[in-house]
Order: C-alpha cells, then structure tokens, then sequence
C-alpha cells in the first residue's frame, strides 16, 4: 500500500478518522490495535469509534471543544482520540504522570470541556471537579454498548485536529496547536523513516500522550492499514521482553532511557524485528555498538519535535550514519543559520529551522512564544546541530542548553557522550550554571559506576576533553531525572541545586 492516504473531500471539508473508517473496509478482520488484554480489528476499531463518538455527544460538548485524554496506552486510548477527531472535538494529550497541580493548571488554561481519565486516575478527583470528568473502565466501555450511527463532523484541513504539550519546560508547558491536515501528511512523510507498510506491526514504547508515541501508535498505524501494539503498563524491560516475545513486531520505537535499560537484561529482541528506532536525544557511540552485539540489529535514530508534527529526519534502514540525525525526510525542508541568520556551513552549528506541512501553526494562548517559533512557513526549532561532510545532519543539542565558555561554544550533548564512554560512570548531564561574577560554568551531575573514584574521574577529563569543556563543579546523584518525553532534565538538576 502506498504511504499516501486519500482525502475524501465533502464539501471542501475532511475528517480523519472516517478517511479511516472507510479506508479499512478493505481489511476489516486486520488487527488494527493489540494491547495483551484485547485486540481490536479494523472492523470494531471503526464500531467503537462511532459509539464513543455519540457517547460524547450526549455530554452536550460542542464542535471545536478540547478534550483532555489521560489514560494509559490500552485500545480505548486511541478509540476515544479518534472518537473526538470523529465529533469535530480537539482532543488534547496528556500524560497520566503529570503533577496534580500542573494537570489542572493546564485544564483551566487550554479551556478544556471534558477529562477522560482511567478509573485509578479518576479517584484522585473530588466530587466538585469544575468540568465533567468521563472515567475509561466505566464510562467509555459503557458507550460500546450505544448506537454506532452517528454521521462524523467534517472540518476544515487547516482546523485543530489535536494540541499536545511541548516537553522540557517550566511552569505551563506550551500547548501546540496541530491542524487536521498534519494527520494526512503524517501518512506521506513519518513512514518513510521505518520503511513501515500496510504489513508492519509497530510496538511504539513511547506513550501515545507524547506525539512520538502518537503518530506511531495512530497517524501512521491506521493511516496504513497497519497494526500497532500498545503496552498499557509501565515499559520495565521484563514487560517489554514480554511484548516483543508475545507480539513479535517488525518495528520497535524506542527512548534512549529504555535503550540503556534492555541492554541490562539477559534476553533478546525477536528476529520479527527489522527496525528498531530510538527518538529522543543520540546516544554515546558505543551504547550502538553494544546494541549491535547484543540483539543482532542495528540500532536506529529518529529525532523529531512536537511542533513539527513529529519525525522530520532519520538515520535509518536507506541512510544510516551512526551519531547522525540522518537524512531529511521526503517532503520535509530544512536549513541550519547561525546568529547571523546566514546559511551555515559544513561543520558549522546553527539552529535547525524546519519546513513541513505537519507542522503546527501556534501555540494556545502564547501569542509571544508563537511569534518566536514559528516564523512564517518555517519552524524554528530551538535545535543546535550542523551538517557534516556527508551532508548528514548532527544533533549538538538544544539552544537553551548549549553556551559559550571563554567564547567556545560548549555542547552538553557532545560532553555527555565523550564522558559516558568512560567505565567510571553509568550516566551523566551536562548544564551550563552561571557564578556569582557572572560567567557560566560547565557543571556535570554524575551518575557512579561502583569502581568510580574521583581521581581517577578528573584524570579522565583532562585526557578527553578539551579545557572549556571540563566540569568546573561535579555533582554526584542517584539519577538523572527525565522529562516526561524520556529526555534528560538538565533544568531539573540545575531546580535542585537551588533549594
């Protein structure tokens, strides 16, 4: 099948997920979603859509309304999306791990009509909650038993199809705005990175209230005419050995975190797999090589943001560069400027402006944080990399990390990777914190090997690094703490050190 969805048109209108609807007629007994207590077909995929859909209705929520969804990954995560996609709704992802306070914070600032919860979430709310609240176990397979003829609201291409978080900030993380349309271009370009097929069956370990774990696990998976199996539980290592022996997917997308973690078990991944991705940040370079030695596969990396609909370039099956971003992506253009706004050159790091028609066209109520991002037809991604001289792009990392010692430009990710390689330590983050005259230092939180010594640590350093790049201050920490996209926290350390 090819990676080009049509857009049945009625009335210069569209809906996604009755572009679904009718597509899978063609193979209504395929398993659409499989999550170890229920498999869901095509066929009762598109049933439960329509009866969650007049279940919502009945609630009296109008077109255009947000719809917070904050469940763990079974087959009624994506049956009540694209119930909402179904009803002309916006639903808006979030996952179940977020503060009480911060999720109720964002409830109010987004507007938000409705909360579809899991029941264990649910019982955390009071009896005064000021929106309806819709619990999964009770309420959602209770509509399963309603009426299934309820027509779909069309929209707009350019109107809201969903609004996911923006990760790695503080306070209220950015909400951005995504358009219907990106859900068809999805279909075009997000493929293309896992070679995926009508044939693939994709095990997403990133949740779908990331928009990683979305596209995978709903814009690319349905749009196909794929299979997409979710894991509802908490992705330990055992459970998702468990996954990938019962299951036995062709496509495995991955985190760095959950990368380091398989490694330390003594089991293997199935030969089903042909592409097993990591998306987040690039890992050290001999982390691949172990992968490789331990799994027989070579290990993948996909890096995307929210804001530009998802996956926009891949070092994969076609391109593979190990320690690059890959290769830009059909579809999709880019070009790297410096401070200057001038096009960079080889080897030369500058900020990643992408252009794309998955991307999203602002932020919720952030007028100023719009104006900044998104920049005409381009998005500016907050993405230090450069293009090295096999036109592959290198990921550096991100602009509010990245700083200037004595007018050398320091890379925390390029630090990280060089100190990991050492058997002295087990993980490390690198963050940029200003003294008291003023000036920023390098400052490493370090994560011990048993054998870990500082000596032995700081003779390392200056082997390894050059002198800009040397931690000033070294902290030594049980963990490193993540965002809830699996990245690392550096603002969260630095958080830390000021209490």
């Amino acid at each position: 099948m090819a990676n080009n969805l049509p857009i049945n048109i009625y009335m210069n209108k569209v809906n996604f997920a009755q572009t679904i609807i009718e597509s899978s007629q063609n193979y209504p007994d395929k398993f659409a979603y499989r999550d170890g207590y229920t498999d869901l077909t095509y066929s009762e995929l598109c049933v439960r859509i329509r009866q969650v859909s007049y279940g919502l209705r009945q609630l009296g929520l109008d077109k255009g309304n947000a719809v917070v969804l904050v469940m763990e990954d079974t087959v009624d995560w994506p049956v009540t999306f694209l119930a909402c996609v179904y009803s002309g709704f916006v639903p808006v992802t979030m996952s179940v791990r977020l503060p009480h306070d911060l999720f109720w914070r964002i409830v109010d600032f987004i507007d938000a009509r409705l909360i579809v919860v899991d029941d264990s979430v649910a019982q955390g709310f009071t009896d005064n909650t000021p929106i309806p609240v819709v619990t999964r176990e009770h309420d959602i397979h209770s509509f399963y038993s309603l009426s299934d003829t309820v027509e779909p609201v069309y929209v707009h291409l350019d109107a809201p199809g969903y609004m996911g978080l923006s990760s790695g900030t503080t306070g209220i993380p950015k909400v951005a705005v995504q358009r219907h349309a990106m859900f068809y271009e999805g279909v075009k370009i997000g493929p293309n990175s896992y070679n995926m097929t009508h044939d693939s069956v994709i095990m997403s370990i990133p949740k779908m209230s990331w928009g990683f774990g979305l596209h995978n696990s709903i814009t690319y998976t349905v749009g196909l005419g794929a299979t997409a199996i979710l894991i509802p539980k908490l992705p330990a290592p055992t459970v998702i050995f468990e996954y990938l022996d019962k299951f036995r997917p062709s496509i495995v997308a991955s985190s760095p975190s959950i990368v380091k973690k398989l490694l330390t078990k003594n089991a293997q991944i199935p030969d089903s797999v042909v592409c097993f991705a990591q998306g987040g940040e690039v890992l050290p370079d001999a982390v691949y090589d172990e992968f490789l030695e331990k799994f027989n596969i070579r290990l993948e990396t996909i890096i995307g943001m929210l804001e530009v609909g998802n996956i926009n370039y891949a070092s994969t099956i076609n391109n593979h560069e190990r320690g690059t971003l890959g290769s830009v992506l059909e579809g999709v253009e880019v070009k790297v400027l410096n401070d200057q706004g001038a096009h960079c050159q080889i080897d030369e790091v500058g900020e990643l402006y992408i252009k794309s028609n998955m991307n999203a066209f602002y932020y919720y109520n952030n007028y100023q944080k719009t104006q900044e991002t998104f920049i005409g037809e381009w998005v500016r991604t907050g993405d230090c990399v450069y293009w090295n001289k096999s036109q592959r792009l290198v990921f550096v990392g991100r602009t509010d990390d990245v700083f200037k010692v004595n007018n050398l430009v320091v890379s925390p990710v390029e630090i990280e990777l060089e100190i990991e390689k050492s058997p002295l330590v087990q993980q490390v983050a690198i963050t940029g914190i200003t003294n008291f005259k003023g000036v920023r230092e390098v400052t490493a939180f370090v994560v011990p090997a048993k054998e870990f010594s500082m000596d032995h640590f700081n003779d390392y350093l200056e082997s390894n690094l050059f002198p800009h790049q040397r931690p000033v201050h070294v902290h030594i920490v049980d963990s490193v703490p993540e965002t809830v996209t699996t990245k690392k926290d550096r603002k969260g350390l630095v958080h830390l050190l000021q209490r």
